[in-house]
């Protein structure tokens, strides 16, 4: 096949005139529920990233407090974690 031959201005031409209002619909749609994922996708993060920096010893360290308790590296450890999968889990 000779794809120098071919009429690519046509193609795309008939490529716009099949496409109709359905398909723009879709597009806005998809773009309506993108936002939203963000969206959740933020607030879920606001809040677990609040705890997270309380727990961090170098936030508490510029803060000047001590709320260092048995376990919460741990407990930091897991909301860092929740927080990764949460935001990165869909990408695999």
């Amino acid at each position: 096949m000779d794809y120098n031959k071919m009429d690519h201005e046509k193609m795309e031409k008939d490529m716009k005139m099949e496409m109709g209002h359905d398909e723009h619909e879709e597009h806005h749609d998809h773009h309506k529920m993108m936002v939203e994922d963000f969206k959740r996708r933020f607030i879920f993060s606001l809040i677990i990233m609040v705890p997270i920096l309380i727990l961090s010893p170098m936030i508490q360290m510029f803060m000047g407090v001590n709320l260092r308790f048995t376990g919460d590296s741990y407990l930091l450890f897991i909301l860092a974690t929740i927080l990764y999968i949460y935001m990165v889990g869909n990408h695999f």
